[in-house]
């Protein structure tokens, strides 16, 4: 049968530090992407009024509109959401003007859900309502 034999254990050495070799650590990333996940949402939903704007043929147009409409909603949400995506504005936006541009987010949102009631949208009445609620949600939950 064999025996286990133990070994005796060297004693730890006084004061020995373990010395780093090679390159150095990476400094820290900045930050990156939306100042809140809300802007982020913004962004996605002017994307999404964009390709129900290009259903309904709103970009191609060539004539000028006197009203508004679905195209010209996600050209604006995508504009307010790119104040605050930080790759775009390093600087951002202080608290007043993020105060005004969900006030503009909440305006939007109710005048998308006036065109959706109204049947400005046909079929596309539906994704446009829910992305009004949506607006409208986001919009409170900041303000109040």
């Amino acid at each position: 049968m064999a025996t286990d034999k133990k070994k005796a254990k060297a004693p730890a050495r006084a004061g020995a530090k373990a010395v780093r070799t090679g390159r150095p650590p990476a400094p820290a990333a900045g930050p990156r992407g939306y100042t809140s996940a809300a802007w982020e949402r913004v962004d996605l939903m002017s994307l999404e009024l964009a390709a129900v704007a290009r259903d309904l043929g709103l970009p191609e147009r060539a004539e000028a509109t006197d009203g508004f409409d679905v195209a010209d909603a996600a050209r604006e949400l995508a504009r307010l959401a790119s104040n605050y995506n930080r790759a775009l504005n390093p600087a951002g936006r202080n608290a007043e003007g993020e105060r005004e541009d969900w006030v503009a987010v909440g305006g939007l949102g109710a005048d998308l859900g006036n065109m959706a009631d109204e049947g400005a949208v046909g079929a596309a009445a539906d994704t446009v309502r829910a992305v009004a609620y949506e607006l409208c949600y986001l919009a409170c939950d900041y303000l109040f």
